[in-house]
């Protein structure tokens, strides 16, 4: 980044490299986590396996994400980065009240799971620009 004023091709060999050992796990666990989750621990974990079928996309995009993340310190985007977490803490704090208001937690974890991958979608965005150099 200092000899060049952007990371982007090391950004886009990490992003790919994440993105395609990262399939597999989701791919597994939505089509088959309630079954796994059954065969290993029994019938009453069934309810677990679903709840993990949803979790398997917020664990993808966190998957990618994560490591990634430091790209945004080298364009001083912590303000941005800031705000992004702002907003994720309100909508989760409201993913939980509203899966109480209608009482079904299963609501309140599809929308949890919902605000979180779009929260790793922008921060994955704002990792982007940072490692372009804007």
């Amino acid at each position: 980044y200092l000899e060049y004023g952007n990371c982007k091709t090391l950004f886009f060999k990490t992003f790919k490299t994440l993105f395609v050992i990262g399939l597999a796990p989701l791919l597994v666990l939505f089509f088959f986590g309630e079954y796994l989750f059954v065969f290993v621990f029994g019938p009453e974990w069934k309810i677990a396996g679903e709840i993990a079928k949803y979790f398997s996309f917020l664990i993808f995009f966190q998957f990618i994400s994560t490591p990634l993340s430091f790209t945004i310190f080298l364009n001083k985007s912590q303000k941005k980065e800031m705000i992004l977490q702002l907003f994720r803490t309100i909508f989760t704090i409201l993913s939980v009240v509203l899966g109480h208001y209608y009482n079904d937690y299963m609501f309140s974890i599809i929308l949890m799971v919902v605000v979180y991958c779009i929260y790793y979608i922008f921060n994955s965005l704002l990792q982007y620009q940072a490692a372009i150099g804007k």
